[in-house]
């Protein structure tokens, strides 16, 4: 597991696999590694000063904590359980083709094969697909499309793979930046290796 994207309040970790699959018809075959699983850790709701310690957790009212796996797309690239989460202690919950849940000011909604996590400007969008022309490894893919609004990436400085830098607004002074990622041939030196899913403590 590896940590893709940091920012106040917000961690997204993938987890890559190692495939193998061939291009241009099968002319070039390519050892290469998708992002098979993507796991989200976001506070919810901001804890206002007065509120007493027990209501909260740290400077949030909640915890969401959210997780997208490939491996549970069918072969129609869908499903109904690649969505799984909690949204503070409450009940677990699990979604897919069609799906919508708040948790304070956190909306996660997924049509088909893909998941929107919007949270505080940031919008996270990931993207089930198949793997074509496989020869080894997974069968499903993530992509990943993170966009930034509201100045939120000059407010929050991220880091992860993606970088102040790719997020920030582009020449023409646009207030939307955004930053599209595939998973195909993205090497995992670039990340930072993570001991689970959702941990948040790096291994040498």
């Amino acid at each position: 597991f590896y940590n893709f994207f940091s920012a106040p309040g917000i961690s997204l970790n993938v987890k890559t696999e190692d495939a193998a699959f061939t291009l241009h018809g099968g002319k070039l075959a390519v050892d290469g590694s998708f992002i098979t699983e993507a796991h989200l850790v976001a506070g919810a709701g901001f804890c206002p000063p007065e509120a007493p310690s027990s209501k909260c957790a740290g400077a949030y009212k909640k915890h969401l904590n959210v997780s997208y796996r490939a491996s549970e797309l069918t072969e129609q690239n869908a499903g109904f359980t690649y969505l799984r989460g909690t949204c503070g202690g409450g009940k677990p919950f699990e979604g897919g083709i069609a799906f919508t849940r708040r948790c304070e000011d956190v909306l996660v909604q997924s049509h088909f094969s893909s998941a929107n996590i919007t949270v505080r400007g940031w919008t996270f969008v990931l993207r089930g697909n198949h793997v074509y022309d496989r020869l080894s490894g997974p069968r499903h893919r993530l992509d990943v499309s993170i966009s930034a609004a509201d100045g939120a990436a000059a407010r929050s400085l991220p880091h992860g793979i993606v970088t102040h830098r790719q997020l920030f607004s582009d020449a023409s002074g646009a207030d939307i930046s955004r930053l599209e990622l595939s998973s195909r041939h993205r090497r995992a030196e670039l990340l930072l290796r993570l001991a689970a899913p959702r941990s948040h403590r790096h291994l040498p």
